[in-house]
């Protein structure tokens, strides 16, 4: 299969434009919403030209061009440039990259372009760190296989946890655990849950952030939450971004969570479901007393799942508290692939 492919070009951000690649990224077999162009624009700005750029490629030899309609398969590769140091960095706030294929594609001609990328950067002199999509990882070979293949390669596979909400809410509710409706069962009457797009709203959850989280463990420096500021706008003048919020029955701000909802725009083909990415999050100190984040979650997946149905991702996390959180609610395991070197 790796006679057939054809070569992996790299072609800039700019001889594409948004249009063309975010159409590419809405008819892609897994339409990651990491990788669209106001994403991928925020989150690498300041490395130097657009800071980030495509390798594109097609199967059996054919033709291609400047042109997304030739492409069977697109990659983002982000960029960065200080000095005389040009290296391949996972940009802070997009957890999975990696490949993006044509919809329809086998498993032999997806598992052929990874292993052609992965040897293009194990070719790489810099360091990189660079994370690979869930939908890439199923098309791998077997993990000890893939390591002996690329010794010069650190590969890790990182857990991230999705729950189907194409069912009804009271059969996720069977994936539940005991301890979680405990907590729910417990939860005061008279809650509200509302959403936004606003700008106010998401500030709103930002500030909750820094005040109950961030001043005590130092997650983010000044200029992350000055980058994540800008993610949360750019998704917000795109109209992708969900901030949901939970009041008390007196109207005191207990929680709220900003939900990156990526809606392709399909042409010619059925729409792919919403993805409703849990970007972050935060709750008051009465809301951590009464668990309201976790009252929250339950409330949008009740809603969603009674509505249009799609995906819950909770976007992962390296925390093991954080991650048994997040098993408590039933959710399906979909490791990815983060390749250092």
């Amino acid at each position: 299969m790796l006679n057939e492919l054809g070569p992996i070009q790299v072609l800039s951000a700019s001889q594409i434009g948004q249009e063309k690649w975010d159409a590419f990224v809405s008819e892609a077999e897994f339409p990651n919403p990491f990788a669209q162009w106001q994403h991928l624009s925020a989150v690498c700005k300041g490395w130097g030209r657009n800071g980030w750029v495509i390798w594109v490629g097609s199967i059996a030899m054919k033709d291609t061009s400047a042109d997304p309609k030739s492409w069977d398969w697109a990659m983002p590769v982000p960029y960065r440039a200080g000095g005389w140091i040009k290296q391949i960095t996972q940009p802070l706030f997009t957890q999975q990259l990696g490949v993006l294929f044509r919809t329809g594609l086998p498993t032999t001609s997806k598992s052929a372009v990874l292993i052609a990328v992965l040897g293009r950067l194990s070719a790489e002199k810099s360091p990189l760190a660079l994370a690979f999509s869930h939908v890439n990882t199923i098309a791998l070979p077997p993990a000890n296989d893939l390591q002996a293949q690329f010794p010069t390669l650190q590969l890790e596979w990182a857990p991230n946890f999705v729950l189907d909400l194409n069912r009804p809410y009271q059969v996720i509710l069977e994936g539940y655990s005991a301890n979680l409706i405990r907590k729910l069962k417990r939860q005061p009457a008279g809650q509200l849950v509302s959403y936004h797009q606003d700008n106010a709203s998401w500030k709103l959850v930002i500030e909750l952030f820094k005040q109950q989280i961030n001043q005590q463990h130092k997650i983010l420096s000044g200029w992350q939450l000055e980058r994540l500021a800008r993610v949360c706008t750019c998704w917000s003048l795109q109209e992708q971004l969900i901030v949901s919020l939970l009041r008390s029955s007196c109207g005191e701000l207990l929680a709220g969570i900003i939900y990156l909802c990526h809606q392709p725009i399909v042409h010619g083909g059925p729409a792919q479901p919403n993805r409703y990415v849990a970007f972050m999050g935060g709750a008051t100190s009465q809301g951590k007393q009464q668990d309201s984040q976790v009252a929250l979650m339950d409330a949008n997946i009740q809603n969603w799942s009674a509505n249009d149905g799609g995906t819950y991702d909770f976007e992962g996390s390296r925390l093991p508290g954080v991650q048994q959180l997040f098993k408590t609610f039933g959710p399906t395991e979909q490791p990815y692939l983060v390749v250092r070197k």
